[in-house]
């Protein structure tokens, strides 16, 4: 780990990721304009973000935390134009929540920044069960008789099977 760069590395240099303080407003989405929410709804908020996520696509995720917030943020994917976005929030109190212009509402990333590790598990062989087995003739016209089915009177009792 290096500090002053900001930089983790891990495997002798092969992966690099970033360091980041993602309660700082150089990694959090603010509010753009001050809005007012009705109780238990959803909306839509006009979102600013920092200058080096202009004009691209990006992951949005709640903030650490969260629970500070009057509404509740779901982790999503947003494009942004120029330093502008949308995001879709939840107010989940009894009372009329007011948010203020340039609230910290959650943190931003890349998509190139997302690193995940799951463990492999090997498959295991599914037991292959090639037989089709055909039903009796009058479990068929039991069935169809009890649901209704209208056969064409003018097949034989094969094409009938069938």
């Amino acid at each position: 780990m290096d500090y002053r760069t900001g930089v983790l590395s891990l495997y002798d240099d092969l992966i690099f990721r970033p360091l980041e303080g993602f309660n700082s407003l150089h990694n959090c989405v603010t509010l753009r304009q001050t809005m007012c929410m009705l109780p238990y709804t959803e909306g839509i908020l006009p979102i600013q973000v920092p200058q080096k996520y202009r004009d691209m696509s990006v992951l949005i995720e709640q903030l650490i935390n969260e629970c500070a917030l009057p509404v509740k943020v779901v982790g999503t994917l947003c494009t942004t134009r120029g330093h502008c976005g949308v995001l879709r929030v939840l107010t989940a109190t009894a009372e009329i929540v007011t948010i203020q212009r340039f609230t910290k509402l959650c943190k931003i990333s890349t998509l190139y920044g997302i690193s995940s590790t799951q463990p492999f598990a090997r498959p295991k062989q599914p037991v292959v069960d090639d037989k089709i087995e055909n039903q009796k003739l009058a479990i068929l016209q039991s069935f169809a008789e009890k649901y209704g089915f209208q056969i064409a009177s003018d097949l034989t009792q094969a094409q009938r099977y069938e």
